[in-house]
This record gives C-alpha cells, structure tokens and sequence, in this order.
C-alpha cells in the first residue's frame, strides 16, 4: 500500500480524504497485525526448539501418545499470546498517548514551539522503544498512540507547532518510504534474492488475496452500513 497512498496522497489528483484514510488505517493496522503475529508465532517457535531438544531423549511411545495433547495446547498458547501481545501493546500507545496529552494540556509547551515539536517525537520514540523493550509490538503501540495524539493532542499544540510536527513526520514518512523503494530495489539487483521458491511465492501470493477478501469486503459493508443508517437518520431529525 506504500506506492498506492503515495499516489493517492498527491494533490492534483484530488482524492477523497475518507477513501485515503481508509486505505491508510487498514494498511497501518494489517501492518501491525502481522508484525504482532510473527513475533507470537517465531517466539513459539523458539521455544519449541528448545523444548525438542530437551525431550529428544524420551521414547517415542511417550510423544506419540502426547501429540495431540501438545498441539492443542500449542493452538491454545498461540491465541492467548497473541491476545495478551495485541492488547498490551494497544494498552501501552494509548497510555502513553493520554499522558502525553496531558503533559501539553496542563503546561506552557506551547509558547515554546521548538521545544514542544522535539517532546513529541521523543514520546514517540519512547512509545515504540517502550514496547519493544516489554517485549511487545512496538509498530501497534506507535500506532494507537498516533491515534491518540491526533485526537486529543493536536488542539493543545500551538499554531506553529502543529505547522512543524505536520510537516516533520511528512518529511519522515516520504524519506522513510524512499528508502524501502531503494532497498527493495537494491537487493534484486545485487543478489538478494538469488534463491526463489515458486511454491511458497504463489501460497503467499494466494493466502494475501484471500486474507484481504475476508476483511476488507465485510468491514466495507459494515461501514457503508453503519454511513447508510447514519445518514437516515440525519435526513428524518432534518425533516421533522
């Protein structure tokens, strides 16, 4: 979705902002999800390699007998921790993102605009170094905590502040954006990717496809649902 909100985000095309931030938060949020999701499932992993090291020497009356106990409660530890991680790390951008917001609702940060742009990106960096360092989703937590912020910080800055902090992370974002363009395209073109798996190419390619079927088609009609509904009953209070 990079090159697509980058095209989106251009101005003479004039998007509509509402399809933009769709695009944007599903992006983001499927971003973070699957970075929440690879963790839980390769720190399983590890440890499940620890663990067969461990009984490798039992006998394989014992494992065989126990298969299928561990498996479900692999299953079972797999969802609850990626529950605990999701929720922890939601819990952890948005604490911090209140906090922030009441750092520069109940003090003077706006009469100093360098100063107030400069703590609001070092609460960033602490969101996403806070969790990483509990062993969380960092990329959810900074997520969340963006949420946050730009619902309930954003009338406490002042008016050069929010010029500057709008476009700083617009400078950031288009810097960071390019750079992954570079890398990507440095790595075909060294020999990055000299080893290519056809198979697990079109698994992937085909279980993304589907993913993105099963959610985006669902939470569009509920959207457009919920906008339908909504506009009714805007059109009866305006009537009577």
């Amino acid at each position: 979705p990079v090159a697509t909100l980058s095209i989106m985000g251009n101005v003479d095309l004039n998007v509509d902002p509402l399809l933009y931030s769709l695009v944007f938060g599903e992006s983001v949020l499927n971003d973070a999800i699957a970075i929440s999701l690879f963790k839980t499932f390769f720190k399983f992993y590890t440890q499940q390699q620890q663990q067969s090291k461990v009984t490798i020497a039992s006998s394989m009356e014992d494992i065989t007998t126990s298969s299928s106990t561990v498996a479900t409660t692999s299953y079972m530890t797999i969802a609850i921790s990626f529950v605990v991680v999701t929720g922890l790390s939601i819990f952890v951008g948005v604490g911090l993102g209140l906090g922030c917001s009441w750092i520069y609702k109940h003090t003077s940060l706006r009469h100093y605009p360098h100063l107030e742009t400069s703590l609001l990106l070092c609460f960033c960096y602490l969101c996403y170094a806070t969790g990483e360092a509990l062993e969380l989703s960092g990329i959810m937590a900074l997520f969340f905590q963006g949420i946050t912020l730009s619902h309930y910080n954003t009338y406490n800055l002042s008016p050069q502040g929010q010029v500057a902090c709008e476009q700083m992370f617009q400078t950031f974002a288009t810097i960071t954006e390019t750079i992954v363009f570079v890398y990507m395209g440095m790595g075909v073109f060294t020999g990055g990717f000299q080893h290519w798996n056809v198979t697990f190419c079109i698994v992937a390619f085909v279980s993304c496809l589907i993913g993105r079927a099963m959610n985006i088609f669902p939470l569009s009609f509920l959207a457009n649902l919920c906008r339908q509904s909504r506009g009714r009953r805007g059109r009866s209070s305006s009537s009577s």
